[in-house]
């Protein structure tokens, strides 16, 4: 009798939530950018300078700019509609929010607040540095731990408003913030692709992606902790998970 009820109300939180708006996790846009994006982007200016095409593995392979443009645009499309379909992290529905990895239904009646914020991680893996802004959809709740659900676009945010536009949350800073990082990394990359881009403009790129990585991070986490207390905290090398939160 246990089993068929906790069975039966696990086949209904799933059906409610088929409902709602699933949200994948947008890690992978990371190793995106890392792995291939860059070295893409390496070879298109190795050639641009050549002028001719790039002969790799012996003369077996000749690639161009123009062969490089079609190979950057099919992976990235390839990728992100691989990991739009593939697992997912949460739904935001009628009943509030719902959390795949640890089977938990969040009401809108336990949660006095949600916002989206930047929390650094850094750390070694296989003696190599990493360092990432995670883009987190922090749940506050009811006489709970708030819950943070890593690497969750902006637009989760916007589907808590659509749902329940009551609720608090600081969709306007989270907006700001998404906007200058959009403009900030399209325009860099609109300069090379173009070859608008000014060697002499280095040091102003590089105060603006410190601003990026470090400032609006640190300035949006404290600014939610000064309305609903000092429980995110930025990743260390020594504590991954420095937040005192779920973590999802």
């Amino acid at each position: 009798m246990i089993f068929l009820t906790g069975l039966r109300h696990s086949v209904g939180v799933s059906f409610r939530m088929k409902k709602g708006i699933k949200f994948h996790s947008i890690y992978y846009r990371y190793y995106l950018f890392i792995v291939v994006i860059l070295p893409l982007l390496f070879l298109w200016t190795i050639t641009e300078k050549r002028g001719e095409k790039l002969e790799l593995f012996q003369g077996m392979v000749s690639i161009g700019q123009e062969e490089i443009n079609y190979i950057l645009s099919g992976i990235s499309l390839f990728l992100i509609l691989l990991f739009s379909f593939i697992g997912w992290k949460c739904s935001i529905g009628e009943e509030g929010i719902y959390l795949c990895k640890i089977d938990l239904l969040v009401p809108w009646t336990e949660i006095t607040a949600v916002s989206h914020v930047w929390i650094n991680e850094a750390h070694y893996v296989r003696k190599k540095f990493l360092f990432y802004n995670r883009k987190t959809l922090v749940v506050y709740r009811k006489d709970y731990k708030p819950i943070c659900i890593y690497n969750i676009s902006l637009l989760g945010l916007y589907a808590v408003k659509f749902y329940h536009p009551e609720i608090r949350t600081n969709l306007m800073t989270a907006s700001l913030a998404t906007t200058f990082n959009l403009i900030l990394n399209s325009t860099l990359l609109y300069g090379v692709v173009t070859k608008s881009y000014q060697f002499e403009n280095t040091v102003i790129w590089t105060i603006l992606y410190f601003i990026k990585a470090f400032i609006l991070p640190v300035l949006m986490l404290a600014g939610q902790n000064k309305k609903y207390g000092n429980a995110l905290k930025h990743a260390t090398i020594y504590s991954i998970n420095a937040s005192d939160a779920i973590h999802v």
